[in-house]
This record gives C-alpha cells, structure tokens and sequence, in this order.
C-alpha cells in the first residue's frame, strides 16, 4: 500500500537530502504527499510490528517541516484483537504530531469474509478509541468494500480515505475527503508506480491545530477583562444593554447582578446633570421627561410617591376594539397612531392615562420590573 496524495494547487518538491533517504520508501509502505506525507506507523497487534523506517521517515518531516498523517495497517478479525491494534497504535504515535488525520486501513480479505456487521463493529472500535484519545481519525479502503462491508453511520461519521482505480471519477456515493484515483502513478526522483490520490479537503492542518488534536496543544482563549459595574451602568445609560426585561436578561446572562447594576446608574442619575437626563433611557429618580422617553422604549415606569403596590404605567400598542356587530376596529390616531399609555394598578387596566400636575413635575419617578 503505497500513495501518493496531492492537492491539484500545491507543489512542494522534497529538498535533496531529504529525497535520497526516501528513495527506498518505494519497497516500504510509505505515502509520499506533495503537501505532506502519509507514513505506516505499523501494522498487526504488536508493538514489534511498528514500521521500521516510521521514525526515520517522521523525523525527516518534522526536520523539513512537511506536514504528515499515519495509517494503521490491520489484521484484526475480531473487536479484541483490533482493539489491541488500536493501543498499539497509539503507543507509536504518542508524543507525535499530525498535520492530516491519522487512518486506520482495513483491506484484507480475511476480514471482509466476516461480514458487514463484524467488519463495522472491529472499524468503529478503532475510530472511537482513537478518537477519544484526542485524534482526527478516518478509515481507508476501496471503494467497494467500503460501500459493502461498512455501514452508513461509520461512513458517514469519520473521513474516508477511498480507493477507486481506472475511473475518470469515483462514483463512491458516501462523504470522503482523499480519493486515491491510481495505483500506477510516476514521480521524479522515485523508482517504481506510485499510487496518487486527490486530497479535496484543505483545511486538515488548520482545524487539527484549532481543535487541539493530533498532538497540538489547543490555543488557549483568553477571557476578555469583565468590565466593572460602574462601566456597564454608564453602558446602560448609553443604551447600549436595551430596556425592560431585555436588560435584565441581557445583564444576567453576561454575569452581572442585575439589581447592583440598577443600583449604580440610579448613583449615577442622581449625580448626574439634569441636562443629560433627557438622553438617559434609565430608570428611578428621573424627573417627567424621562420616564416618558423611558415608556417609549418600551419599559414601565411608576412613581415613588405613589401609595399603591405594584402600580405602574406602560406605553399600550395595537390598541382595538370591538362593536356591538363583533367587527374589532384599530384605534388609530392622526397624532400618535394605535398608541395610549396604560396605568396598570390593583384594580386592573385604564387606557388613556393622563398625568396630573404633581406627576408631571414630580422627579421620583423609576423604572420597574
């Protein structure tokens, strides 16, 4: 099993020294990739089956900085044995890093003998230890035993790696990313036919290393600075947390006490220039002005002064009624449209509130819940 895998785009000749070494790669089972290189870490259930020329040949690409991927070649037939191939495998490549996925291979036809189901449940082992174990893993196969002898959640689950020959295109009709289209493949430099393969995928490298797999450390995230209360109350009063029950959420969701902020633009309302209030969309201790803006924004607001509990008025909109012939007909108004404030009490709803002169100059009036 040898491959040559290659993005149409990209061209990365191996420099001299490194090439010469490679040249006995051909009797070995080894992938040489214009954008990288695919290397057998092993094969079998033993740790002495570990390819003999893996180190070499990973080392030379850490040397060179050429991106790399592995593959377990498997003799397993049953789901303990390939589960022992699995840890195997993992003790080759621990410590290591991989650019592009590493696979597990599964192509020998004392294998396939034992049907779709056992061939499905020895695959799966292998792709979820490895996976778990912190990898982006696939599985290699022909087209026809992959379409036969794998079932659709495994194929379409993990990355195919998908051999197809003397196709102008392969009709696989699953998911895959690399399609190794030719086992008769030439190039400079090499003896002997390669197989070549169309990676369509390449993003590999990026979101491996994004997500911390393959032997990458996952890029820590720093958390922004929490801003202090005193920064998001001036925030509330540049209207930048909305009104009403939006804030209070909003707030609450970003990690703030909702009420302790409440508190800090009360502070700042109080200390405030009465110049600047007619801009603040904010809540207690606002003079008349304000608590109409307040109520346009859609908050509720009541006075301080007022004796009753849970009293407040609240702008009302899509304002209707209906005739005595059931027909329901919008209160529309020339000047202000299906709109009226509403004063919510004890004693249930009026529409068409209207402030009496201690309202209108009072300045204790504040927003509530």
């Amino acid at each position: 099993f040898l491959s040559l895998c290659f993005l149409l785009l990209f061209f990365l000749p191996l420099p001299v020294p490194f090439l010469s070494p490679l040249l006995p790669i051909i009797s070995h089972f080894f992938s040489f990739v214009y954008t990288g290189i695919a290397v057998r870490a092993g094969y079998g259930k033993l740790l002495s089956q570990k390819d003999s020329c893996f180190e070499e040949y990973y080392a030379q690409c850490q040397k060179y900085g050429i991106p790399t991927r592995a593959y377990w070649y498997s003799y397993a037939k049953s789901v303990s044995e390939i589960r022992t191939e699995t840890e195997v495998f993992l003790q080759v490549i621990k410590g290591k890093q991989f650019e592009y996925p590493v696979y597990l291979d599964f192509e020998e036809f004392s294998q396939f003998a034992l049907g779709k189901a056992k061939c499905s449940e020895m695959a799966k082992a292998f792709l979820e230890i490895v996976e778990k174990a912190g990898y982006f893993t696939g599985l290699y196969s022909s087209k026809s035993h992959l379409e036969t002898y794998f079932t659709e959640d495994i194929l379409n689950r993990y990355t195919v790696w998908v051999a197809h020959y003397g196709v102008s295109q392969t009709s696989y009709k699953y998911p895959y990313d690399v399609w190794q289209y030719s086992e008769k493949g030439t190039v400079s430099g090499l003896t002997g036919n390669v197989d070549m393969n169309f990676c369509y995928r390449d993003d590999f490298p990026t979101a491996i290393k994004e997500l911390g797999l393959n032997g990458f450390q996952k890029a820590e995230t720093v958390p922004a600075e929490k801003k202090s209360v005193q920064e998001i109350a001036e925030e509330v009063l540049a209207d930048k947390w909305g009104t009403g029950a939006e804030r209070k959420e909003r707030l609450t969701s970003a990690g703030y006490d909702y009420a302790e902020v409440q508190n800090a633009v009360n502070a700042l309302l109080a200390s405030a220039d009465k110049s600047q209030l007619t801009d603040a969309p904010a809540v207690s201790l606002m003079n008349f002005g304000n608590a109409l803006e307040a109520l346009k924004k859609g908050d509720r607001v009541a006075r301080t002064g007022w004796n009753g509990t849970n009293q407040y008025i609240q702008l009302a909109t899509c304002i209707s009624y209906k005739t005595t012939d059931g027909a329901i007909i919008n209160a529309e108004h020339d000047a202000i449209g299906n709109k009226a404030i509403a004063f919510v009490g004890t004693s249930g709803i009026q529409l068409g509130w209207l402030a009496s002169q201690a309202d209108m100059l009072a300045e204790d009036w504040k927003i509530v819940d």
